[in-house]
């Protein structure tokens, strides 16, 4: 322990000796004032990709640890300033370039751009507000305090991945009769987390996380601060969910299961409860299903696949309105001149007159399948718009290097989200 406490105390100070800059002399030593009197198993020096996990993993397996890092915020260049943010602000910086540009001509003068198309771009961007909401602030429980979910050690004795189990749903409890999947440590981050959702900036502190986790598609949540994930398991219905989304306005998750059945969750109190908002009396599991809010009310997504050369590819979507008073399906063709994107993130709405560049009633998706894309690391990643109009899809060609980790969309905001 004595020489763990030399080793964090001798790591601070040859940062502090590196010419690092005023603002970063200070947040170092705040932070080595803020641990030099504590003990610690683990210290960890920088907090960028590699860091950062290390010392979350130390802190799951016991291990009391520190994580001293100059920056304000974890995650390293690649979050804070290099790979990310470089890649957000080429993207924008050229789309206001092409906008803001005079038409090309021979010998085209640059400087008559304006003056301010740096500080539009920097408005744009809202680099601080992507970067550091705080997502790899905050430390959620460990994976192997969900219900269904240990750590397995070898035969010496040391942590070496994860049992999961199946559960028996009458009971509760362990299926004894069915042997728990053996999984590594990183088929655990597939397995574990399908979709992640969450209430609000976590930075916040006042932030409730759900997750939908495999072996049966369970449900399970936990708040900034808890030691444990809450499995929803007030039915016997809770399980084989396909998606979640969450409800501000009346601070309610609402869960689709596969066959269509919507459960609206409330986490709010110290034991969840759930109700039975949409019972479709539905058999039909074929396909992948998504829970979608818009401005008329919610919509589901029934997502259809075919196998062309061994890819998996989308055959076909098709997007339900939700009639909760009759307790019916819809077919909607019509989404009032926005486009609709799915996939690993939370849907969302985007008007085609804000981004000219998309087309109207289309779904814009992803590849999403945690086993497809596990079992295929490297394979075809598919990403395009269905068009509902005719039910035509459109490729939108990607690099090979983006087949792993597979895409994803999002909003470069969080704070706009909300």
């Amino acid at each position: 322990m004595a020489l763990a406490i030399l080793a964090r105390r001798r790591a601070a100070e040859a940062l502090l000796r590196r010419p690092l800059g005023a603002a970063g002399v200070s947040a170092l030593r705040a932070s080595y004032a803020a641990v030099a009197g504590e003990e610690s198993d683990v210290v960890v020096v920088g907090g960028g990709p590699g860091g950062y996990v290390a010392a979350i993993k130390a802190a799951q397996l016991g291990l009391k640890t520190t994580c001293i890092e100059k920056r304000g915020t974890l995650g390293g260049t690649c979050l804070n300033v290099g790979c990310i943010p470089s890649k957000v602000s080429s993207s924008v910086t050229g789309e206001l370039l092409e906008h803001e540009a005079p038409p090309s001509t021979p010998g085209l003068d640059w400087s008559q751009l304006p003056a301010d198309l740096l500080i539009c771009i920097l408005g744009t961007l809202e680099i601080p507000d992507i970067f550091s909401s705080g997502v790899a602030q905050i430390t959620m429980p460990p994976p192997e305090t969900i219900a269904n979910v240990r750590i397995r050690c070898n035969g010496e004795g040391v942590p070496d991945g994860y049992d999961l189990f199946t559960m028996d749903m009458s009971s509760r409890d362990f299926d004894t009769e069915t042997e728990p999947n053996d999984l590594s440590w990183e088929e655990g981050r597939f397995y574990f987390y399908k979709r992640v959702v969450l209430t609000a900036d976590p930075s916040s502190r006042n932030c409730t996380v759900m997750i939908l986790h495999l072996l049966d598609d369970f449900l399970s949540y936990a708040r900034v601060g808890d030691n444990h994930w809450t499995w929803i398991d007030v039915d016997e219905l809770c399980c084989c969910y396909h998606d979640v989304l969450y409800k501000d306005d009346d601070r309610l998750f609402s869960a689709i299961r596969a066959t269509g059945d919507v459960h609206a969750i409330d986490t709010n109190g110290p034991s969840p409860m759930l109700r039975v908002v949409l019972d479709t009396k539905n058999s039909l599991i074929n396909n992948t299903k998504y829970i979608v809010l818009s401005e008329s009310g919610d919509l589901q997504v029934w997502r259809y696949y075919k196998h062309v050369n061994n890819d998996r590819r989308t055959r076909e979507l098709i997007v339900y309105k939700v009639d909760l008073g009759e307790q019916k399906l819809a077919e909607l063709k019509d989404f009032d001149g926005r486009a609709l994107f799915i996939g690993f993130n939370s849907s969302f709405f985007l008007r085609v007159e804000d981004f000219p560049m998309l087309a109207p009633n289309s779904v814009y998706c992803t590849d999403d399948s945690m086993e497809y894309i596990y079992c295929v690391r490297f394979g075809f990643r598919e990403v395009g718009a269905f068009h509902l109009d005719d039910s035509s899809f459109t490729d939108q060609l990607i690099g090979s290097r983006l087949n792993w980790p597979s895409p994803i969309w999002f909003w470069p905001s969080f704070t706009k989200v909300n």
